[in-house]
């Protein structure tokens, strides 16, 4: 009798594991997006002139992830990077970091920060641009310039834009 009870209880557990993998794999929330997938970035570019004469600048972006047909995909994930965002990866002794990433729930992130589309496949964070930086730790502050650019990615679907900040 405990010969059957055991065979039963290995069963069971056998089954509810290969259930339990079935759920996990279907529909799972942030995978990459398919190849032939596009993603598109609003705005496609930002130019600021002067602005350590106004203060630092929030911008607002969204990503629209789509699959080769245009139909938008939901709940897939997605990676922000950008050359000079917090923290700066750079081979010089010190580089200031010209912007902050932040999320869709408005909190500042790391550059390389994960996120996910919503059920519309649209994934949307800010950027917070610094009107002045410092060129060495601890150093004075000058007028923030700088060329970057923000790349969006989801498995090999990508995308950018660019943001020109200059003066006159």
């Amino acid at each position: 009798m405990n010969i059957n009870r055991r065979t039963y209880a290995i069963i069971f557990l056998a089954t509810l594991a290969a259930v339990l993998l079935l759920i996990d794999g279907c529909g799972s929330k942030n995978s990459a997006a398919p190849n032939g997938a596009t993603i598109t970035i609003n705005p496609s570019t930002l130019s600021l002139t002067n602005p350590y004469e106004y203060g630092d600048v929030t911008e607002f972006y969204s990503a629209v992830v789509k699959y080769s047909d245009g139909t938008p995909i939901p709940y897939t994930g997605v990676i922000v990077t950008g050359s000079f965002a917090v923290p700066v990866v750079s081979t010089e002794l010190f580089t200031s970091p010209r912007y902050q990433f932040y999320n869709s729930a408005n909190m500042p992130v790391n550059n390389g920060f994960e996120g996910e589309t919503d059920k519309n496949g649209v994934f949307q964070f800010s950027i917070l641009i610094y009107s002045e930086v410092t060129l060495t730790a601890g150093g004075p502050l000058f007028p923030n310039i700088f060329t970057d650019n923000i790349l969006v990615t989801s498995g090999t679907a990508q995308a950018g834009t660019t943001i020109n900040v200059t003066t006159q």
